[in-house]
This record gives structure tokens, sequence and C-alpha cells, in this order.
């Protein structure tokens, strides 16, 4: 008697699996989405999902630098005169009218 689908089917899934080459699925049939990393904050331990969010983040540790909350982490905006977006958003204003001066 011959091997049914299942037999080939899990024989092809340990070959894979030993390769390190297997991707997982889910019940359906789905391939399972990896993890999204996450930042802890090095003070309150809160992770954050985004890059953003750690931004956001600072406004709650106002007498720490980006550096000692999120060690390891460059800033998404490069380093800014304070730790809140206000001075994003400032130095965006600030480049806008560079940009135009320079343009016109």
């Amino acid at each position: 008697m011959g091997q049914s689908k299942k037999d080939l089917r899990n024989r092809k899934n340990k070959v894979l699996e030993a390769q390190g080459l297997r991707v997982q699925l889910t019940h359906s049939g789905v391939p399972v989405k990896p993890t999204k990393p996450t930042f802890p904050c090095s003070i309150c331990k809160a992770p954050m999902p985004t890059m953003f969010d750690t931004v956001s983040h600072m406004n709650k540790h106002p007498k720490s630098t980006y550096a000692d909350c999120f060690p390891g982490l460059t800033h998404p905006w490069g380093s800014p005169k304070n730790n809140t977006v206000c001075c994003y958003l400032r130095n965006t204003i600030d480049l806008i009218l560079l940009l135009y001066n320079v343009v016109c």
C-alpha cells in the first residue's frame, strides 16, 4: 500500500524542519506572521510597539534623555534639541521654510 497524502506532507515537513526552512502555518493553512518587535523603556519597562511611540513616550520622562530610556536605539528624527515631539514639528517647519527660500 502506498503512502497517503498526509504521510507525504509529514515527510516533507520533517525534511524542511531539519533544514530550517519550514514555514509555520495556522490551522487553516495560512502562514503565521512574525511578531513585531517591541522597544521596552529601560526606566518604566513599558513596551513600545513602534519607534514613533518611543518619541511620544519621552513626554512621560521629561528629565531623561532618549538614550537613557531606550539604550541602543537612535532617535527616529536624528538628535532633537529636547525630548518632545514639538521639537520635531519646529524642525520640520524650519526645514520647509529653508527649502522654500532656496527654491524661490
